[in-house]
């Protein structure tokens, strides 16, 4: 497990939930599309963030599923990527 799902266990105790939504934020992070502050926001305890990291990441997946290819090359220099680089 991922250390997100780590973080996740915590919150959602049992595999059916932490599993997924682990899948879902790992596969996002690693697109390089997620903002850089994910991990600590995810495991801040806000249940704000963590919904909305969440509803970013499967709405990554359902754009990348439907085909779009997002772009790396707009990438602002503090990290955070603009929404108008899909």
């Amino acid at each position: 497990m991922s250390k997100i799902g780590d973080l996740l266990e915590q919150r959602f105790p049992g595999p059916p939930l932490t599993t997924h939504y682990d899948d879902l934020l790992s596969e996002y992070q690693r697109s390089g599309l997620a903002p850089p502050n994910m991990v600590p926001q995810v495991s801040s305890g806000d249940d704000g963030s963590l919904w909305a990291h969440i509803w970013e990441a499967m709405l990554y997946r359902y754009l990348t599923n439907l085909g779009f290819v997002f772009r790396r090359d707009r990438v602002k220099k503090s990290g955070q990527d603009d929404p108008t680089s899909a």
